[in-house]
C-alpha cells in the first residue's frame, strides 16, 4: 500500500512539474496566452505551495492587464515562503494599483517600497531586485514626499543594478531609460545611460577591429592555441569523479546555457577600460 501511496505522489509530482513547465515555456511571449494561464492554474491546483507556478501565473494575468489576480498569485507564492520575484511583482503590483487618494496612496506606495527592500534583502546579487528597488525609491519621491534622499537611494539602486546585471546591457539601459523619463530633470540616469552606451560602442569597436591588431599579431595568437597548450583538458578531465571527454570547439559554436563536454581556449587581444 505505501508503495502505490509513494507512485501516485511521484505521479502528482511529475504532473506538476509538466505543467508547469508547459505553461512557464507557453508564457515566454509578449503578449498573454490563455493556454499557459490554463496549464499554469492546473499546476497551482495540484500543488498550492508550488511557489514559482504562482509566481509564473501571476506574471501571465499581469499581461492581460489584471494587476489584482496577479497580485493574488505573489501572495500566495509568498505563502510557502519568501522569495525575490514574488515580493519584487508584488512591489510593483501595489505601485500600480495605487489609490488616487493621496493618504492612501502614499501608504500603498511605502508598502511597496518595503517589498522592494526584502526582495533586495533576500539575494543582494539580484540586479533585477535592485531595478524593482530604484523604481520604488522613484515612486516614493513622487507619491509621499519629495525628498533628496530618496533620489540618492533610488540613484544607489540603479548603479547596482547595473552592476549586477552581468552584462544584461539592455537592461540596465530600459531601468536608466525609465528613470530619465519618469524625471526629465534629474541628470544622473540619463548621464549614466550615455556612459554606458559609449562603452559598449567601444567595445563593438574593438571587436569589429579584432582589437586593433595586426594580422601577423593575431596569427601568431592563432597558431599558440595548440594541443600541448591545453595541458590536462586536451584529452579528457575527471568532473564530479567521473572523466569525460571535451570537444574542442567554436565561441560561433557555442548555444547560451550550459555546454557540456565543450572545450574553449582563446587569447586576450585586448581589455577595454570601463
Amino acid at each position: 500500500m505505501k508503495t502505490v501511496e509513494q507512485s501516485k505522489t511521484a505521479e502528482k509530482s511529475d504532473r506538476v512539474r509538466y505543467l508547469y513547465l508547459l505553461g512557464r515555456a507557453r508564457n515566454v511571449q509578449p503578449d498573454h496566452s490563455s493556454q499557459a494561464e490554463e496549464l499554469l492554474s492546473r499546476a497551482t491546483k495540484l500543488d498550492h505551495r508550488h511557489t514559482a507556478a504562482w509566481n509564473e501565473l501571476g506574471a501571465c494575468l499581469w499581461k492581460r492587464e489584471d494587476a489584482v489576480a496577479a497580485g493574488n498569485c505573489f501572495t500566495r507564492a509568498l505563502e510557502s515562503g519568501k522569495n525575490p520575484v514574488s515580493l519584487r511583482q508584488l512591489s510593483m503590483v501595489q505601485r500600480q494599483t495605487a489609490p488616487r487618494d493621496p493618504l492612501q496612496r502614499s501608504k500603498q506606495v511605502e508598502e511597496s517600497l518595503l517589498k522592494a527592500k526584502e526582495a533586495v534583502e533576500l539575494d543582494l546579487q539580484d540586479g533585477v531586485s535592485w531595478q524593482i528597488l530604484g523604481n520604488a525609491y522613484l515612486s516614493a519621491f513622487f507619491a509621499i514626499k519629495p525628498d533628496p534622499k530618496l533620489l540618492k537611494q533610488c540613484l544607489v539602486a540603479y548603479q547596482r543594478a547595473c552592476l549586477k546585471y552581468e552584462e544584461q546591457y539592455q537592461a540596465a539601459l530600459e531601468s536608466f531609460d525609465m528613470a530619465a523619463r519618469l524625471f526629465p530633470t534629474w541628470s544622473p540616469p540619463a548621464e549614466r545611460e550615455k556612459a554606458l552606451l559609449q562603452h559598449l560602442s567601444r567595445v563593438a569597436e574593438m571587436v569589429a577591429a579584432r582589437g586593433k591588431q595586426k594580422h601577423k599579431r593575431l596569427l601568431a595568437f592563432t597558431q599558440e592555441l595548440t594541443k600541448p597548450r591545453l595541458g590536462m583538458y586536451a584529452e579528457e578531465c575527471t568532473v564530479g569523479g567521473r572523466k569525460v571527454k571535451l570537444k574542442p570547439g567554436l565561441v560561433s559554436e557555442l548555444t547560451p546555457g550550459t555546454n557540456t563536454g565543450r572545450l574553449l581556449a582563446g587569447k586576450v587581444v585586448c581589455s577595454v577600460p570601463a
